[in-house]
């Protein structure tokens, strides 16, 4: 049985050092979180130190695959946690960017093991709503905006959600999102 695992988180250090001060007014617990290493138990998975969070996370190459190998991931399909949505409007564009870049450069490097998610300047709605005037190349990570804008076949949002638990959908489907579609690298004669 092949495993794909998917949302496979990936800190990028430039999104995070610009978010910083938004991210302590927003969240200030973030900082909390223990530094203190924890008894690992080799029957369960057990919590990381923030360093080590942060080492595994920024990782897209052979460290990545090296742990996919050691648990019997075939592939992962990479999304961004870091808070580019607080960083500054004007770095938005510059940042996300360069991030899609160094995930899309992981990607070219591990075709068959790595695929993912692009980031977006939410910060900067037209920018982040407009498809590139050029297909991305091959080994890009793969753009999807909520409203439904990017991937073929789908509307953008044109009513408001029902809410859930009324024997209706409340999920994504019911935002008229669906799936997210394709994603870039994780075409696999063999899935």
């Amino acid at each position: 049985m092949r495993i794909i695992c998917t949302e496979e988180h990936a800190i990028d250090l430039d999104i995070v050092k610009a978010a910083q001060p938004a991210l302590q007014h927003e969240a200030p617990y973030i900082g909390l979180q223990s530094s203190v290493p924890r008894p690992r138990l080799a029957d369960r998975p057990s919590a990381v130190t923030m360093q080590e969070a942060v080492a595994l996370g920024t990782d897209l190459g052979q460290g990545r695959i090296k742990a996919m190998d050691d648990h019997g991931i075939q592939m992962q399909v990479v999304s961004w946690i870091s808070p580019a949505q607080l960083a500054p409007a004007d770095q938005a564009v510059s940042l996300t960017g360069a991030a899609n870049d160094r995930l899309a450069e992981a990607i070219r490097a591990n075709q068959t093991r790595l695929s993912g998610f692009a980031v977006l300047p939410w910060q900067q709605p037209a920018t982040a709503a407009t498809p590139p005037a050029v297909p991305p190349p091959v080994g890009h990570p793969k753009a999807r905006s909520p409203s439904g804008r990017f991937g073929e076949g789908r509307e953008p949002v044109k009513r408001r959600p029902e809410p859930a638990g009324r024997g209706r959908p409340g999920g994504p489907e019911a935002l008229g999102v669906g799936q997210l579609g394709p994603v870039v690298g994780a075409s696999d004669p063999g899935a």
